[in-house]
């Protein structure tokens, strides 16, 4: 095990936090930013443990780079936990010397929302399952901007987005820079210094402009 030289303990100590959006509801209401998160807390062999909101917040180190990991579709609720574990020791071997708060946001991203069991399990059509998760992605962005606005200033943060989590990724930007989504709209902008990666984004290039 790599050790931090400014604490001596190894990153094997470390734990990192899964933020959960996937129990909100999918649809605008005067209340869609005002929506609870559920946390669980997880070790480096994957171990997640339900916590709160205040102990996820005590763990938050003021002044520590957090970066926020968001997933694409198709990741169930069974399956998080492990893909977390996985990236989070991914990116924490790849940088063990400097201090990193890891985040997971999971969202509801299950597929075959068209299937009939009834029918058949062919009776899926995965293109339109395809377009309501791009759509509920780019609502989601509401929920990371609610966890990012949750993080204390003074930390610098990285985005992550693979596919549709992307999406959210870029709908959670254009909300800090002062944009508009389904009726909500931010009072305040942004107040930190975020970086971002798109991994096999799943948006067209021109809607960055």
């Amino acid at each position: 095990a790599v050790l931090l030289p400014e604490s001596g303990s190894s990153i094997c100590d470390e734990d990192h936090w899964i933020v959960s959006a996937r129990h909100s509801q999918q649809r605008c209401h005067g209340c869609a930013h005002a929506c609870c998160f559920k946390y669980a807390r997880s070790d480096w062999n994957g171990l997640a443990t339900s916590s709160s909101e205040a102990d996820f917040h005590g763990w938050l180190k003021p002044g520590v780079p957090v970066c926020i990991m968001v997933h694409g579709s198709f990741v169930t609720s069974e399956t998080v936990a492990e893909d977390s574990k996985n990236t989070f020791r991914w990116l924490r071997k790849s940088a063990p010397h400097l201090p990193l708060q890891v985040v997971f946001l999971t969202w509801p991203s299950e597929g075959l929302l068209t299937l009939n069991p009834a029918i058949a399990a062919s009776s899926a059509i995965p293109g339109l399952d395809v377009a309501i998760l791009g759509r509920r992605a780019e609502f989601n962005g509401i929920r990371l901007v609610k966890l990012i606005q949750s993080i204390s200033p003074e930390s610098p943060i990285s985005l992550i987005g693979h596919s549709h989590g992307a999406r959210i990724v870029a709908s959670s930007l254009d909300l800090l820079g002062g944009g508009e989504l389904r009726g909500v709209k931010l009072c305040d902008g942004p107040s930190h210094r975020i970086r971002t990666i798109l991994a096999g984004a799943a948006i067209d290039h021109d809607w960055l402009c």
